[in-house]
């Protein structure tokens, strides 16, 4: 049989990679989010290397 100190662990590992999920996807929502404003991105837009 499985201990309560062993199931008490897998108990919180799978807490703590859903948590890890939840925080990385939000954290990814909001970098997307922001990319739309960086000026590397409106500066390079039109950019060409034809134009060196």
């Amino acid at each position: 049989m499985i201990s309560e100190k062993n199931r008490l662990l897998w108990r919180d590992s799978f807490i703590c990679t859903i948590l890890t999920i939840i925080v990385s996807g939000i954290l990814l929502l909001i970098f997307v989010n922001l990319n739309v404003l960086d000026p590397f991105y409106k500066a390079f837009k039109d950019f060409s290397f034809t134009d060196l």
